[in-house]
């Protein structure tokens, strides 16, 4: 029966078995092939399962019945922003802004694709632009607010820093129906995290001749917002530091052959560098049990110790 495989899948998902999720809403599409809710939501278990020219199979398939499903379109396009390919990401998130101007979800992943591309101040502009749209709902405000305070903090602006953290400190740590649990959960560490960083610099002030320093770039996941704009000494020179986030970045995204937002990210990071002396700090999230590493070796049974020489050895060719 579609309708109870379709609420089985719906269950398990919530639940976190996305293999059980995945199989039972193959079997409620079966009896439903046109059903572009059952349709869309197996395509993003799939791409969340990194499935990704299957799950591209059922977004092209929902277009083909209805070219304007947005949903289908968002999707389509943080799929291919997870695989690095970014004007074909922000080409149907631009398509979805078309048919759904005040779309909170199509401008949010946007600004994310955006964020590997423009510098802090452009990011800022577009996430206010964004914040000033009359239908966020909760989690969209969460999400945008959080990114408008990492990049105040990357810029060093720490008014406005304590300003967007106190605009969702009352809504952050709420769970709502049909949250996404894991966006959730990040946004709530990067607020932690940026309220103590904030808390630190204000008690740390910084010296007016510590602004005049020569850069030390620091690419890297979110460890390499803690140095920002502290002074550091290298070979005798003072250096000041300057974050340059790609949240969530681990070794085994670099380390490994797939195409990938993150590889795609290092790349233009060094491009804009210019070839400039950097500090990387990348791998040391990888110990992370639900993705990269943990999650390949639960899914093909290699033994860690090889997953890991392998990543290590592939990692560091990749940087070289």
């Amino acid at each position: 029966h579609s309708g109870a495989n379709y609420n089985l899948g719906t269950i398990y998902r919530i639940n976190g078995n996305r293999k059980k999720a995945i199989t039972h809403l193959k079997r409620s599409i079966k009896n439903n092939p046109q059903n572009l809710t059952t349709l869309n939501n197996l395509a993003n278990l799939l791409t969340e399962d990194k499935q990704f020219d299957e799950a591209l199979e059922y977004y092209n398939t929902i277009l083909r019945i209805d070219p304007n499903f947005v949903n289908a379109i968002i999707n389509k396009g943080y799929l291919y922003l997870e695989q690095g390919a970014l004007k074909k990401s922000i080409s149907l998130f631009n398509r979805a802004i078309l048919v759904a101007p005040e779309n909170g979800k199509a401008h949010i992943y946007k600004a994310e694709a955006m964020f590997i591309e423009e510098d802090p101040q452009k990011n800022l502009e577009r996430l206010d632009s964004i914040a000033a749209l009359k239908h966020l709902d909760i989690e969209e405000k969460i999400n945008v607010m959080v990114a408008k305070a990492t990049c105040e903090w990357i810029r060093g602006d720490l008014s406005s820093l304590r300003n967007s953290l106190t605009s969702v400190e009352n809504i952050i740590f709420q769970v709502k129906k049909n949250t996404n649990i894991a966006n959730l959960k990040r946004r709530q560490a990067y607020y932690v995290y940026l309220k103590a960083l904030s808390e630190y610099a204000t008690k740390t002030k910084r010296k007016d001749e510590e602004q005049n320093l020569p850069i030390m770039p620091i690419i890297g996941d979110s460890h390499c917002l803690s140095p920002a704009h502290q002074k550091i000494i290298l070979d005798g020179t003072e250096y000041k530091c300057e974050p340059h986030l790609i949240s969530g970045i681990k070794a085994w995204h670099l380390g490994n052959s797939a195409k990938n937002k993150y590889k795609y990210a290092f790349d233009r990071t060094l491009q804009k560098l210019d070839r400039c002396p950097a500090i990387f700090t990348i791998g040391e999230i990888d110990c992370r049990s639900d993705e990269g590493i943990f999650s390949y070796h639960q899914k093909t049974d290699i033994p860690l110790k090889g997953i890991i020489m392998e990543t290590v050895d592939l990692f560091l060719k990749f940087v070289a």
